[in-house]
């Protein structure tokens, strides 16, 4: 295990464009796999507002404005997207449009499930009363 060579390898990634603005350290790895899991969790590449949003975007603008990690093979990779926005929204003073609109739709996303799983424990708890 090489920290230095690890975070030499993120501050390459970074610098040409492969990985977000911002996401040139361990915690960014970290929070892109978080983006993984919140888009299991919540569904958010599945959701209504994450298609909507998707449909509107194209491979440059997301290998422009995100990573180049978010297109693969010239088309855009939604799970790719959603982590590689959440890493940039996390890590990045001052993440760019695309990284704000994803993290908002993640945002929304865990407000929605918060809601189902309060919902769902208070139908338990009736039941089971």
């Amino acid at each position: 295990f090489d920290e230095q060579k690890i975070l030499k390898d993120l501050e390459y990634s970074e610098s040409c464009g492969f990985s977000p603005r911002g996401c040139k350290s361990v915690k960014s790895v970290v929070d892109h796999e978080l983006g993984h899991l919140l888009d299991y969790w919540v569904g958010i590449s599945a959701s209504d507002e994450f298609l909507s949003f998707s449909r509107a975007l194209n491979p440059f603008e997301v290998s422009a404005s995100l990573s180049k990690y978010s297109v693969m093979g010239g088309r855009i990779a939604p799970a790719e997207v959603i982590a590689e926005g959440f890493s940039e929204s996390r890590n990045n003073q001052a993440p760019r449009r695309l990284a704000r609109e994803i993290a908002q739709i993640i945002e929304n996303g865990y407000a929605r499930k918060i809601k189902e799983v309060e919902l769902k424990n208070k139908i338990d708890n009736m039941l089971w009363e």
